[in-house]
């Protein structure tokens, strides 16, 4: 309806307007040009009775005359002299009171010997009367007076005819413009309803047809756009669910800010960092009350170009960075505690692994060289140093073979269980392979099966048996497994020596080794336990040492067993 009203109005009132100016100058040409047509009627009659002559005297014959042509004419005949007097007037006759007839503008404009007129209304009157004088003689003026009310008449007969042309014409106009206001305001209302309706993110517009081809042109521009704008914004939409989603799985910490520190985009991992919840569109300043957390956020907004640093915060290290962009400001924070400490591990392990490879190698190079030196060695030298370079290369490839089992574990530790371990089937394996040693090891269970992986079981078993077996003097070894509720437990007893307790929580370091074997010839790698302790983290178990009661130590790994996986035959 508003829109209906505008564009009436819009229309309507323009040619209103030019309709009241054109009667308003039609009304003022029409009486300017009846007063144009009187006074050349006035000028004629004026002519007409200066050609009648006069007696100066005005004597009865004259005078009678002149009332004659007053009464015919409806015309106010005066004489007036130089000197002001009225000489006849035919209405008051001779010698009348007037006012000085010299200061009337029809008179002071005759001197000349021109025509002057004036309209003015007479004394005592509301009726308006037309004067006419131009002197006659040398001696007097001839004024001639004829009353307005047939201009009046006619004045008022054409306001009236205007009017009514006026008010015809208003109707019409007022008609026409108002089917004009509905063709164009219905579209536009329609198209404008339409518009609110994509500005406000509707869905299943449905845009009306209509029969003007140029507002039917109209609507499918806006179908068009509209179905295009909702393309672009499944898209956008599309990627902003992407980008959140990849922005959530991130381990660094994600702030958008505008240039007053609002807050336009965060992920959730930035308030674990900052430990605090934070709000969309807000300051950031005024979301935290930490004082550790507003002293690290003013120092990183207060960075005004790209920048990359490192920042401690709450005992951790993070690495900031820092990107300007137009009127934002995007904060990247990344904890780079573990890398770190990966960092020192990687060094720890490269130094390690050369120090445990350096010292075989060193050996067999020494040995090798010194053989090749010396061809005439003697045999029982010759034996010893082949001993040694051989022992050595077994050394290394242990070494190496725990090295890569460790790597192998590491990368593919979560292998799916396909089906449940005999335990007794691999303990009777295990018996076969410790036959011949000079310690007896043996091999007890109280379960059947068991939901471990048989490598790592192997593993584990063999690793801490062959450690026991180097390290230990005892006579017998002591491999068990039970099941307590929803655990495994595996235990490997020796008879001693005890494990001193300072080194008990350092043998399950990589490559660390306790240095009281029995036999220097069968000194570990320093990796069996670790690899051990990896395993036992693979289950979520876990491996710990402690003494028993034959003065002795006891290992005793836990492990939490698998569901065997369902494998589909094609």
């Amino acid at each position: 309806m508003k829109s209906f009203v505008n564009v009436f109005l819009i229309i309507f009132l323009p040619i209103a307007l030019i309709l009241l100016l054109t009667f308003h100058f039609s009304s003022n040409s029409a009486m300017e040009s009846a007063e144009r047509q009187l006074l050349m009627e006035m000028q004629s009659k004026w002519n007409i009775l200066a050609t009648k002559q006069f007696d100066s005297k005005f004597d009865r014959y004259t005078v009678a005359h002149i009332q004659e042509i007053s009464k015919n004419t409806q015309l106010r005949i005066t004489f007036i002299s130089n000197g002001g007097d009225v000489l006849y007037d035919s209405r008051t006759g001779k010698n009348g009171s007037y006012i000085n007839p010299l200061s009337q503008p029809e008179i002071e404009g005759a001197e000349d010997g021109d025509f002057a007129y004036d309209i003015r209304e007479i004394p005592g009157s509301h009726k308006k009367t037309f004067y006419l004088a131009k002197r006659y003689s040398d001696e007097m003026y001839l004024r001639i007076a004829y009353p307005m009310t047939y201009l009046e008449a006619l004045q008022s007969e054409t306001l009236a005819q205007n009017v009514r042309i006026f008010l015809f014409a208003f109707i019409i106009v007022a008609g026409i413009t108002l089917f004009m206001a509905r063709r164009v305001s219905v579209p536009m209302s329609k198209l404008s309803y339409i518009a609110d309706c994509v500005e406000a993110g509707e869905k299943d517009i449905d845009f009306p047809v209509f029969k003007d081809k140029t507002m039917s042109k109209v609507a499918a521009i806006f179908a068009r756009l509209y179905n295009s704008m909702e393309k672009e914004q499944t898209l956008l939409e599309n990627e902003r669910s992407k980008l959140n989603h990849i922005f959530s799985i991130l381990d660094e910490g994600i702030i958008l800010l505008d240039l007053n520190n609002s807050i336009k985009h965060y992920n959730t991992q930035v308030e674990h960092q900052l430990g605090c919840v934070l709000e969309i569109d807000k300051n950031i300043l005024s979301v935290v009350n930490d004082f550790d957390v507003i002293n690290f956020i003013s120092e990183v907004i207060n960075i005004k170009e790209d920048t990359r640093l490192q920042t401690t915060f709450r005992k951790s290290t993070y690495e900031v960075f820092i990107k300007i962009l137009e009127d934002e400001k995007l904060i990247v924070l990344y904890n780079i505690d573990e890398r770190n400490k990966y960092e020192t591990f990687k060094a720890e392990l490269i130094g390690n692994i050369t120090h445990e490879l350096k010292t075989p190698l060193s050996m067999i190079m020494g040995y090798a060289e010194t053989l090749r030196n010396n061809v005439d060695i003697d045999k029982k030298n010759l034996e010893k140093f082949l001993g040694v370079i051989h022992g050595n290369s077994k050394r290394l490839n242990n070494l190496i073979n725990d090295i890569l089992e460790l790597h192998r574990l590491e990368q593919t530790g979560d292998h799916i269980l396909s089906e449940p371990m005999d335990v007794k089937a691999v303990f009777e394996e295990l018996e076969e392979r410790y036959s011949h040693y000079t310690v007896k090891t043996v091999f007890t269970t109280t379960v059947e099966e068991i939901g471990i992986i048989r490598e790592h079981f192997i593993t584990v078993a063999t690793n801490l048996a062959d450690n026991a077996h180097k390290y230990s003097s005892s006579e017998t070894i002591e491999v068990s497994v039970e099941r307590i509720g929803d655990e495994v437990e595996l235990r490997v007893i020796d008879e001693g020596p005890a494990i001193p307790p300072e080194e008990k929580t350092r043998i399950f370091e990589r490559f660390y080794t306790v240095n009281k074997s029995k036999n220097r010839n069968q000194t570990g790698t320093g990796l069996g336990l670790s690899i051990v302790k990896h395993i036992a983290t693979i289950y979520g178990g876990s491996v710990t040492l402690a003494s028993n009661s034959k003065g002795g130590n006891t290992f005793l790994v836990t492990l939490f067993e698998r569901e065997v996986a369902q494998i589909e035959e094609e």
